[in-house]
């Protein structure tokens, strides 16, 4: 499995239409609060409301803190909408999901800070690799 990130926004408030005009992005997927969801083997209506983007990676070797770097690019120019996105209630984070058998992240503090001041949050999730007899990695 190689590195994934995508922006989020997530509540049951979001309506994923003015995430997308306001944004000028298209989302990777995205409902509304009531749309019949699948949840595992079944489906439901939706208590929320989403609009993801995934960033494609530009190789399979992209680490998350690269894709980071990249999102800061892309989100800078819309720091007025992200800004009013937010003033609204909208709360964006992205999800960060290393690579398998990854279990560090070093993310720049110039990184940190643009998302920071964007108001963007991370979610990260780290997997643990396979342990050998000797219990070293």
């Amino acid at each position: 499995m190689s590195s994934c990130t995508e922006l989020i926004f997530c509540r049951d408030t979001v309506d994923p239409a003015f995430v997308t005009r306001t944004l000028e992005l298209q989302p990777t997927l995205s409902f509304n609060v009531g749309d019949v969801v699948p949840i595992g083997k079944i489906e439901r209506p939706s208590a929320v409301g989403l609009w993801k983007l995934r960033l494609a990676p530009i190789v399979d070797t992209e680490t998350v803190e690269e894709q980071l770097g990249r999102w800061l690019a892309l989100l800078e120019p819309k720091s007025g909408c992200m800004s009013h996105l937010r003033h609204i209630g909208y709360s964006p984070d992205i999800d960060c999901r290393a690579a398998e058998g990854s279990l560090a992240l070093c993310v720049d503090p110039e990184i940190l800070t643009g998302l920071g001041a964007l108001g963007v949050a991370l979610s990260v999730w780290l997997y643990e690799g396979p342990v050998s007899e000797e219990g070293l990695p």
